[in-house]
């Protein structure tokens, strides 16, 4: 997109893969041959889950001794939740809506002195595989 100002650069997502190799998952690229023809152009997919940034983020809060605070749609799926709990973050609940999702992690980061990471476009968190 012209105008776009992305958080990161080649440098610091090269300096985020060192850092994390060693905790990192690969999941796997398919281009599947009969979408392939169907399209009439290779489709690529990643097979990667929903949820994926909160856990990563409550493990790697775990491993540095301090809490992570995971402001969660109140309808998200169960299966989401249990991840979340099991990487070691705490679950606040909101309604279903970004505004009260926003309004749930400021109050949350006030009340305890909590940071605001989201979930796209920060230099903090960068979700892209690089080879």
């Amino acid at each position: 997109m012209e105008g776009y100002k992305y958080a990161a650069d080649i440098d610091s997502i090269t300096k985020a893969e060192d850092v994390i190799k060693s905790y990192v998952h690969l999941t796997p690229v398919t281009s599947p041959a009969v979408l392939n023809s169907f399209a009439g152009k290779s489709l690529f997919f990643k097979d990667e889950k929903s949820g994926n940034h909160v856990a990563a983020l409550s493990l790697a809060t775990k491993i540095r001794g301090i809490p992570a605070y995971v402001v969660v749609p109140n309808k998200a799926p169960i299966c989401k939740v249990e991840n979340i709990k099991r990487y070691g973050g705490q679950v606040i609940f909101s309604e279903p809506t970004m505004k009260s999702r926003e309004e749930t992690a400021t109050k949350v980061s006030l009340e305890r002195g909590a940071v605001i990471i989201p979930s796209s476009n920060d230099a903090r968190i960068i979700r892209v595989h690089c080879h």
